[in-house]
């Protein structure tokens, strides 16, 4: 939870995200489903078929199909449940798969959404490197892959996740007599090998889920092994946790000083999440409500946010700077600052921040108030 890359993926992939909580809520099913629940195969079928609008989605449905067909003790579960529930099991994926079809006939752009070729097939070094560009974000910071919050130049090689992810697999490999464990390596494979096709941050978060497992499984596989090593001393078994928890506590401390102290010091982050937002968010909310506002920026991703924010005056957007009115304050984008708005007849006043690279953020112009 604390790791920089995950926090990136929450912040930026959101396709990403949405393919990573239904597959949890696939993965919950199985379990469920195998521990007699079967009630829970409403929620495993919705799943799938929800993953098929989602990118990537197909692949990871495609996937654990293959492996909930392959897999007797599942299927037997889902067979337990009582007719009515097994026409809804049948109907529900039918319904979306016709959905999907009728989209895809009726706008072929999403079919290349979904599948992540939107900006067409890779070449085969460039899917080469989109496959270990992705694949290792999760175990490392890899320099210019990301310029939006990675740093440049900077290579640093995240050995607690890299351990345990090993630790894990090796676990799951050990254990596949499990068909639960074969089914998560498999997905996470099919994860893995569509990352390639694309380079864009959701393609970097599909090994969320898969890698977390993996980290919780080896972490699990490596206290068992300690304590089986001191089968008969309950002191030195309970001395197993100290070494995790300090682990846990260094890892952590790490990952605040990437996120907090490391990124934000790059120049081309610094330049990309500046504090614009929050300072006119503050400006606007600190103005009387019948107050008339208008934020001229040519950023048009902090309009579009500033749209979006409850705001208290009434608020208008534009890109160029225009006279002013009487009975509207102008917040305009420090970089449009020009010989345009002096005048003898208007006040001005600039919102500052310290800590950012240009300490003039927007400069506030409204009427000068006579007596």
């Amino acid at each position: 939870a604390t790791a920089d890359w995950f926090l990136f993926a929450t912040r930026l992939a959101n396709g990403g995200i949405e393919l990573s909580f239904w597959f949890v809520v696939a993965l919950f099913s199985l379990v469920k489903i195998i521990e007699h629940k079967n009630i829970y195969s409403l929620a495993l079928v919705t799943s799938l078929t929800t993953l098929l609008f989602i990118p990537f989605g197909p692949y990871l449905s495609i996937s654990l199909t293959v492996g909930i067909l392959t897999c007797r003790v599942i299927r037997d579960r889902v067979l337990e449940a009582p007719k009515i529930r097994r026409v809804l099991l049948v109907l529900i994926p039918l319904i979306g798969m016709g959905i999907f079809v009728y989209t895809i006939f009726q706008n072929p752009e999403f079919f290349k959404t979904i599948l992540g070729i939107q900006a067409g097939l890779p070449n085969v070094a460039q899917y080469v490197q989109n496959v270990l560009v992705n694949g290792g974000s999760v175990v490392a910071i890899l320099p210019a892959t990301n310029p939006l919050n990675g740093p440049s130049g900077v290579f640093i090689i995240r050995f607690f996740e890299l351990t345990f992810v090993l630790f894990g697999l090796f676990m799951f490999w050990k254990t596949r007599i499990n068909r639960l464990n074969l089914i998560v390596m498999a997905s996470a494979l099919t994860l893995l090998i569509a990352s390639g096709l694309s380079s864009d941050s959701p393609a970097s978060s599909l090994l969320i889920v898969p890698c977390a497992i993996f980290m919780t499984a080896g972490l699990r596989y490596f206290i068992h092994r300690w304590q089986k090593t001191f089968p008969k001393n309950p002191y030195a078994r309970l001395a197993a946790i100290v070494p995790i928890l300090t682990l846990l506590l260094l890892t952590a401390i790490l990952h605040q000083q990437i996120y907090f102290k490391l990124c934000p010091h790059q120049t081309t982050t610094a330049n990309v999440y500046s504090y614009d937002l929050q300072l006119a968010q503050s400006e606007l909310n600190s103005k009387p409500v019948d107050t008339k506002c208008m934020v001229i920026t040519a950023d048009q991703s902090v309009a579009t946010l500033l749209q979006a924010s409850k705001l208290k005056c009434d608020t208008s957007f534009q890109t160029n700077v225009t006279p002013i009115e009487d009975d509207t304050v102008q917040i305009i984008q420090a970089t449009l600052l020009g010989s345009k708005i002096s005048s003898s007849k208007t006040s001005s006043r600039a919102l500052t921040q310290s800590s950012s690279e240009q300490s003039t953020r927007w400069i506030v112009r409204s009427i000068t108030q006579t007596n």
